[in-house]
């Protein structure tokens, strides 16, 4: 590691603090390609990431545990973000790489970068004079503050959907969107309470995010604190080490809307949703990056719910459309797609995920939101794709797929629904139980002009529509079998006994 051989070399021998050609050294080769060689966030990198690296010579920090009032973080408070990083952000952290001398190294170039005077920097503490418990009489005055003080912002139910008609911008002039308060990996700086406290308390430094002191009671903070946290809570987390999507036996119809009570049955899981790099049109972030699924199924369909966090209803020509609509940007329609291959696969191998290729073809379950002007209904489709190189082919006056859509307060719920076995056994994809099938997920965000391979998708995953397990139906008509011999045995039986009295 040149940069760590580099530090060790440029320690002093007093201190163990390394000299300033040492943290250079390490500056340039961990952060210099965000944040630029000269600390001013215009790193080679820096174009394609959002949120923006931050500009060093502005000394003008988000996350602080010091008093609004207060223009600068604490050392530790740096450390903190150098050591754990900012989730959800190109901002890895850096505490298995970095010793604590080279991090303590780079909170002082940091500082020189800015032009800090020591001498004139105070640190003031957030005051905890009433702290609030969590509980339910805290949590139900905490929603009712919520309400009045953040929805129009984080929305209705704190998925970030902006509902006053505001564009919020940071003080650079960059679109800046609301934290999904209900995806908790996406939380840059906060896992508890006190943390939800101090950021509404100290406010966030350079975005829309206002300090709340000097208009809100500490105990209302609190409470909106406590209520804050049940948001998270209730998330459906991040399938992590999970690949199996278990889908659940239904005895009846299927569900065809995603407010059916059925889906209760079906056990929920979420994935996280990576923008395309690899091939033309790129894209290098986006806003909607989960996507958590559900499936039922009974002896003749399967149905599928795709729900996806998405701040935005890009349905072109709508009102709300109009307000989230981002300049420089021609808007394009929301929409979803589930890949499966057009056959299981008889190994474990799956096919290129990138719409699979010649010798191993791949079905997509398309659903396209509608449009107001122009007018354009929604759209589902049955694609068919042999590889990267050539875009998916709609299936003409295919009827087998079944598909709709709602959004509602930042977030699409799509149902899809198909019979599991179909005519065309060459090229559908036809359902068994008890089999794996490998299985990725895909949304193009209409507010990004996302279309074509611009999008965000999943990896592959596996789908199992778990084998019937209810012994009198499995087993019914062998064990009616049986249990007849025993009857014919029993009579034969008693006639022997009736024979020998």
């Amino acid at each position: 590691d040149e940069a760590g051989d580099t530090a060790a070399a440029g320690k002093t021998a007093k201190s163990g603090a390394l000299d300033d050609e040492a943290i250079r050294a390490v500056y340039k080769k961990r952060c210099a390609q965000c944040h630029g060689e000269e600390g001013d966030g215009q790193g080679p990198a820096a174009e394609f990431l959002y949120p923006k690296p931050r500009d060093f010579t502005l000394a003008v920090f988000k996350y602080k545990s010091t008093h609004a009032d207060d223009e600068f973080p604490t050392d530790d408070d740096l450390l903190k973000t150098i050591r754990d990083g900012l989730n959800g952000t190109a901002m890895p952290g850096w505490k298995t790489i970095l010793s604590e001398a080279e991090m303590r190294g780079l909170i002082k170039l940091i500082k020189e970068f800015g032009g800090w005077d020591e001498e004139e920097i105070e640190h003031t503490a957030i005051e905890e004079k009433e702290v609030v418990p969590t509980s339910p009489e805290s949590i139900a005055r905490g929603k009712v503050l919520f309400k009045k003080a953040c929805e129009q912002c984080h929305g209705e139910e704190g998925r970030g959907n902006v509902t006053s008609g505001k564009r919020l911008k940071d003080d650079w002039g960059d679109r800046i969107w609301p934290r999904n308060l209900t995806r908790p990996e996406s939380w840059r700086w906060t896992v508890t309470a006190r943390d939800v406290f101090q950021r509404l308390s100290t406010g966030i430094r350079g975005t829309p995010m206002p300090e709340h002191t000097t208009t809100m009671k500490e105990k209302d903070r609190w409470d909106i604190a406590n209520f804050v946290m049940t948001l998270r809570d209730r998330a459906t987390p991040l399938a992590r080490g999970e690949t199996v999507i278990r889908g659940a036996r239904l005895e009846g119809n299927l569900p065809e809307s995603a407010d059916d009570p059925k889906w209760l049955k079906a056990r929920p899981m979420t994935f996280p949703m990576s923008p395309n790099v690899i091939k033309e049109g790129r894209l290098f972030t986006s806003l909607n990056d989960t996507v958590t699924v559900r499936v039922l199924f009974n002896d003749t369909e399967v149905a599928i719910r795709l729900d996806v966090d998405d701040r935005t209803y890009s349905v072109p020509g709508s009102k709300l459309e109009k307000q989230y609509r981002i300049d420089g940007i021609d808007p394009t329609h929301d929409a979803v797609a589930v890949q499966f291959p057009a056959s299981i696969p008889q190994t474990s191998e799956k096919p290129w995920f990138r719409h699979g290729d010649k010798k191993h073809p791949v079905n997509m379950w398309y659903w396209r939101a509608p449009g107001e002007a122009p007018r354009a209904d929604a759209m589902t489709l049955m694609l068919d794709a042999t590889g990267p190189d050539a875009p998916p082919s709609p299936r003409q006056g295919y009827k087998e797929l079944k598909a709709n859509g709602v959004w509602k307060n930042g977030r699409w719920q799509v149902v899809m629904r198909r019979p599991l076995k179909t005519q065309d056994t060459t090229l559908d994809l036809q359902f068994e139980e008890g089999r794996y099938i490998p299985v990725a997920f895909a949304n193009w965000d209409g507010v990004a002009g996302d279309k074509g391979s611009k999008h965000s998708f999943t990896s592959w995953y596996w789908l199992l529509l778990e084998p019937q397990t209810n012994m009198v139906l499995l087993y019914g008509k062998a064990g009616g079998a049986g249990l007849l011999a025993g009857l014919f045995f029993l009579l034969a039986v008693r006639r022997q006994k009736k024979h020998f009295v």
